[in-house]
């Protein structure tokens, strides 16, 4: 009974704050013709350059960044936390 009032809370609590982020619409038409045209200008490349490493590698570069930046980010409101809470 009070765990279902908690989890009813955190939700709608969740989706308040979901409510408040604004609605960002824009066109995808734009993005697809620049796929498209650097699609035409790297596919003549991949004969020579190993397109598919290139892009795995510079994935995982980013995910170990934005992992970063996440453990950062909790570490700073755990830390902002234990100041409240002496």
């Amino acid at each position: 009974m009070i765990v279902d009032a908690i989890i009813n809370f955190c939700i709608v609590l969740f989706a308040g704050l979901l409510n408040i982020i604004p609605a960002m619409d824009f066109d995808v038409s734009g993005f697809t013709s620049v796929v498209t045209s650097l699609k035409g200008i790297i596919q003549p490349s991949a004969y020579f350059l190993p397109i598919q490493d290139i892009a795995i590698i510079v994935s995982l570069l980013l995910l170990y960044q934005a992992s970063s930046f996440l453990i950062w980010s909790f570490n700073w409101v755990v830390r902002r936390i234990a100041d409240i809470i002496p």
